[in-house]
């Protein structure tokens, strides 16, 4: 069981945008994002260039930025297709800057002390803002700058775009009643092991050495040693220092076979000896969590606010099109740096 694995795994529920529908339209919402690089900046002779949009540069990395926050996004669950399309992710900072040019072309506005109070909620949820900032290659200042940016284009989507994006009771309701399968915690498993790790590479002696310690572990545990301090003794894992705790793993998440073994044990149960290219080990099911249909009013509000978004997009992308189709945009980087 590799120790990269952080656990326990946590899923979110509720509907998520399918990357065909953020092209266009995704980045005027993801610019509020506190960590996402300003795509426009002024022309240093040597900064390395993505586009021009209306004159105003997009230096290449931001746009390296807006792609490894893409990334992020899509290794954290949020539904955004692994493989970033490099293509798309510029056009959603064209995007971005021809809506923060437009609301400032409409006199939109935004007081510093908003901004300033933005970063202040940032930094008490960090306990080390610069050295983050600056593993993302920012600093304070070019966040406050981006923030202001941010808060100016929501400001204008608010004034334009949200006011008639209503949704009633009914449509939730509906929502919820016709995908009750985007409501449903899956089913989960928490595992301890006991691990003893076995070097495929090793001679036979070697790895007889490692059954015989596996089989001498599971004879304690039969005459009725505790798990948890048997494994913070003997495990050669990582989680031997929280008893061998695994966290929980949704179906897929372990190899077949170990699957296969933890699904077979009933809470409390341990297994026999397991074999993987890691070594031997002895799992425990500590619990299981079955497939539970989430209840309406835990998801109402979430289905609310997607429903929203929606009608947002539906009445942003005409806007958007006219916008694009209008500006003067030159690309920059070559097919060789957006494949």
């Amino acid at each position: 069981m590799p120790s990269s694995n952080r656990y326990p795994v946590q899923r979110g529920n509720g509907m998520r945008l399918p990357w065909r529908v953020i092209p266009l339209f995704c980045a005027a919402w993801l610019c509020a994002l506190p960590f996402a690089a300003p795509a426009a900046a002024a022309d240093p002779p040597s900064a390395r260039r993505a586009a021009l949009v209306n004159g105003a540069l997009i230096t290449g990395e931001a746009f390296d930025g807006e792609l490894q926050r893409v990334e992020r996004l899509s290794v954290r669950g949020n539904g955004i297709a692994a493989a970033a399309n490099k293509k798309q992710v510029l056009e959603n900072l064209i995007v971005r800057e021809l809506l923060y040019q437009e609301a400032v072309k409409t006199g939109v506005t935004v007081p510093a002390v908003e901004v300033a109070g933005k970063m202040a909620r940032i930094a008490d949820g960090k306990i080390n803002l610069e050295s983050t900032l600056h593993g993302m290659g920012l600093n304070s200042g070019t966040l406050e700058a981006h923030l202001e940016r941010s808060l100016v284009i929501e400001k204008f989507l608010e004034g334009n775009f949200s006011k008639d994006a209503e949704v009633s009771d009914q449509e939730v309701e509906s929502y919820y009643r016709e995908h009750r399968d985007e409501f449903r915690e899956p089913l989960r498993l928490r595992l301890s092991h006991i691990l003893v790790k076995v070097d495929p590479a090793r001679d036979s002696a070697r790895k007889d050495e490692g059954r015989s310690r596996i089989e001498a572990l599971r004879t304690r545990l039969s005459e009725g040693a505790d798990f948890a301090a048997l494994a913070r003794e003997d495990s050669d894992c990582y989680s031997a220092k929280s008893g061998g705790d695994l966290g929980y793993f949704l179906s897929g998440e372990l190899s077949r076979r170990m699957e296969d073994e933890a699904r077979a044990l009933k809470p409390g149960e341990v297994s026999g000896v397991v074999e993987d290219k890691y070594g031997l080990h002895l799992l425990k099911l500590t619990e299981l969590r079955p497939v539970t249909q989430l209840p309406l009013e835990s998801v109402r509000k979430k289905i609310r606010q997607d429903l929203v978004r929606q009608k947002e997009l539906k009445a942003l992308a005409p806007f958007v099109k006219k916008l694009r189709a209008s500006a003067k945009v030159e690309l920059l980087l070559n097919e060789d740096e957006l494949r």
